[in-house]
């Protein structure tokens, strides 16, 4: 049987009533019999009623007494984005802000502890006017985090992106959506790169057999490979400034096999005097895939990141463990992987509903 979780104390209990309106008794002390008093709210809205509890334990000092009052959202902000400079990278820095400074411009320099769920919902409706259901999401998970902070610091009692009414649209999973080439499209790409510069074509083939992401690619230096054991060590990137940079997670940082063909190429550059084996800056190698993609036809939609699920579904399909598709990739959960490449995971379904037939 499923029990319902217990509110924290002094947060009262809330109940939908008959005319859809919303109720909350919370206990806000005891009389002078010793018995318990308690106040009732109504209010239109879920959201509503929490935002009322919440004025009513701070005027009657119930729970956190310690909040401080005082502190203002762009303080908050400072504080949360200083705190996760030291664990994201400088890319997901960079769109952590992004999301902060919006934040910032909507609701100006007031007291975060006067941001109301209500606030949120509006906020994040009127975004969700002008883009897509997956940013909205991203930029949900980053404000809640923000909040989540300034929580765990007492600078406010609830989180009210968690508490608002958010209607985001649910996505179709990533594997319905990927925009994949056949292997005859992906050898004419491999074709119209080498027309350009062999340097490409070395870099669209080893991509393809490594599955790298394109920071990861960039930032390959000589000393991570090792022609002896037939591995690559994938322990750096190159942000968009051209600059080494930590990987996007732990997971990221791993030792993959390389095929001898694969190698062999490698060995055939003739950029051995420098520390980088594919020497371009982000300018650069992103202007040589714009000219590819002019030429080669592939469909649409279809990215240099996807050059990495193509990688990833051509060793599904050939039967490799999605265990070691992960890992090759850097992920941190085989979950991950099953999540967007599931669709190109070889049928077992017939098999599996053949399996008891010899047993009768």
């Amino acid at each position: 049987m499923k029990t319902q979780k217990r509110r924290p104390k002094g947060e009262g209990s809330i109940i939908k009533l008959p005319n859809g309106n919303y109720k909350a008794t919370i206990t806000i002390g005891k009389g002078i019999d010793g018995r318990q008093k308690r106040k009732s709210i109504t209010r239109k809205t879920r959201a509503e009623v929490l935002e009322a509890i919440t004025k009513l334990r701070v005027e009657y000092g119930i729970g956190n007494t310690d909040i401080q009052p005082d502190k203002r959202l762009q303080d908050v902000i400072t504080e949360f984005m200083s705190f996760k400079e030291q664990e994201i990278t400088e890319t997901s820095y960079m769109n952590y802000r992004s999301h902060m400074t919006d934040l910032l411009h909507v609701f100006g320099d007031i007291f975060i502890k006067d941001i109301s769920p209500d606030m949120m919902e509006q906020y994040f409706r009127k975004v969700l006017k002008t883009q897509k259901s997956s940013s909205v999401l991203r930029k949900k998970t980053i404000v809640s985090m923000m909040f989540k902070y300034a929580i765990k610091k007492k600078y406010m009692s609830i989180n009210p992106v968690k508490e608002a009414v958010i209607p985001i649209k649910k996505t179709p999973p990533k594997a319905s959506l990927l925009t994949l080439p056949t292997p005859e499209e992906f050898k004419r790409l491999l074709i119209e790169a080498d027309k350009i510069s062999h340097l490409l074509f070395v870099m669209i083939y080893f991509d393809s057999v490594t599955g790298l992401r394109k920071g990861e690619l960039l930032g390959l230096k000589w000393s991570m490979v090792d022609a002896d054991t037939k591995t690559i060590t994938i322990n750096n990137q190159k942000d968009r400034f051209g600059a080494d940079v930590p990987l996007k997670t732990q997971a990221s940082y791993r030792t993959i096999h390389v095929s001898d063909k694969a190698l062999a190429y490698l060995s055939g550059l003739d950029t051995h005097d420098n520390e980088y084996v594919f020497p371009l800056s982000r300018y650069e190698f992103d202007k040589a895939i714009k000219k590819l993609w002019k030429v080669a036809k592939l469909p649409k939609g279809f990215t240099f990141h996807d050059i990495r699920h193509y990688h990833a579904t051509q060793l599904l399909r050939h039967g490799v463990n999605a265990k070691v598709v992960s890992r090759r990739l850097g992920h941190t959960s085989i979950v991950t992987t099953l999540n967007i490449y599931f669709n190109y995971l070889p049928s077992m379904d017939e098999e599996a509903s053949k399996v008891l037939d010899d047993d009768f």
